[in-house]
């Protein structure tokens, strides 16, 4: 239909060639967006697509993978946003894996054990039992708020308007503490998985 509206026929294409653009492009963005259960921005996954295919190239070009300052000089992008969209691109965690090393159970049965039981999150079973050395790292307004909004160590679930108001500051304070609280604790994550 798009293809139908688009066609500029003065452009001498032949209507089969445009409109077979617009069928994989309709085809692309629809498996983007049913491939994954969290939904990632077609733009995201095009600059994706663009940093993997210049990765593969440029490995293939030098016979070693390439930096991230080589790749993002590669295809025009500042090396932070580079490795943004690596990050993207990263493993998630399957609801069968096991939840941490003493604990082979699949992560599934914790979560339905939790919601049966009707408890909140319990930092045991969040991160391995890091969870709470990373939010001891935290400052203590930010560990407030996850803890709070997230239902963590007893704390009741409550929105970014009941924390403002808990707080005295606007509920896009709160979320603004709550993003880079939860930025720190990626951080935090990304250190132990390094072994750094």
């Amino acid at each position: 239909i798009r293809a139908v509206e688009k066609f500029e026929p003065q452009r001498r294409l032949r209507f089969s060639t445009y409109a077979m653009w617009w069928i994989r492009h309709g085809v692309q963005q629809a498996l983007s967006h049913q491939g994954r259960t969290v939904r990632i921005p077609v733009h995201v996954l095009r600059e994706l697509a663009q940093v993997l295919r210049a990765n593969r190239e440029m490995t293939a070009r030098i016979g070693r993978a390439p930096t991230l300052e080589e790749l993002a000089k590669e295809v025009g992008k500042r090396t932070p946003d580079v490795a943004e969209l690596f990050r993207v691109n990263e493993h998630i965690s399957s609801l069968d894996a096991p939840m941490s090393d003493s604990d082979d159970r699949p992560m599934i049965e914790h979560l339905v054990e939790e919601e049966e039981s009707g408890s909140q999150i319990r930092p045991e079973h969040a991160g391995g039992g890091q969870l709470q050395d990373w939010l001891a790292a935290l400052r203590p307004r930010q560990r407030l708020v996850l803890e709070r909004r997230f239902g963590l160590n007893g704390e009741p679930v409550l929105s970014l308007a009941e924390i403002a108001t808990d707080l005295g500051v606007s509920r896009e304070r709160v979320r603004q503490i709550q993003e880079e609280a939860l930025k720190r604790l990626r951080s935090l994550s990304q250190q132990d998985q390094s072994g750094a």
